[in-house]
C-alpha cells in the first residue's frame, strides 16, 4: 500500500497521531471482507499468509495551490519542522505496524528536471 502525504503549516504532533490512526485503521476491502491495514494479510504465491507492507512517501507538491497557471506552496510547513514531524511519524508507525512492514521515502528531496 502506498501513501503519499505532505505537512501543511498547521501540522502538529496531534496531526501525526491522527495520520497514524488513519493509516493503520483505514478499512481495506478484500475478498474476505474489510480489515484495517494493521490486521490485513494476503496469501502469497506459495500459499502462505503474509502481511501487507506500507510505503510512505513525503510529497510536498500535494500542498500546492494554483494561482493562475503557477503552483504556489506557501501553505507548506517549514522544512526543519516537517522533518521533525516526519521522524515522529516514522517512529509511531514502526511501533504500530513493526519496522519490517514499512518502507520510508526521504523527506525534503527535490526533483531536478
Amino acid at each position: 500500500i502506498i501513501v503519499y502525504f505532505c505537512f501543511m503549516k498547521s501540522a502538529s504532533e496531534s496531526t501525526v497521531s491522527d495520520m497514524v490512526s488513519q493509516i493503520c485503521h483505514a478499512k481495506i476491502y478484500t475478498d474476505n471482507g474489510k480489515k484495517g491495514l494493521k490486521d490485513l494479510s494476503y496469501t502469497n504465491e506459495n500459499g502462505g499468509n503474509q502481511k501487507w507492507q506500507l510505503m510512505l512517501i513525503p510529497q510536498a507538491s500535494l500542498g500546492g495551490k494554483m494561482k493562475g497557471k503557477v503552483a504556489q506552496y506557501h501553505g507548506l510547513i517549514e522544512k526543519s519542522r516537517g522533518e521533525e514531524l516526519y521522524e515522529e511519524l516514522k517512529c509511531s508507525l514502526k511501533e504500530e505496524l513493526g519496522e519490517d512492514r514499512i518502507i520510508f521515502g526521504t523527506f525534503g528531496n527535490t526533483q531536478g528536471l
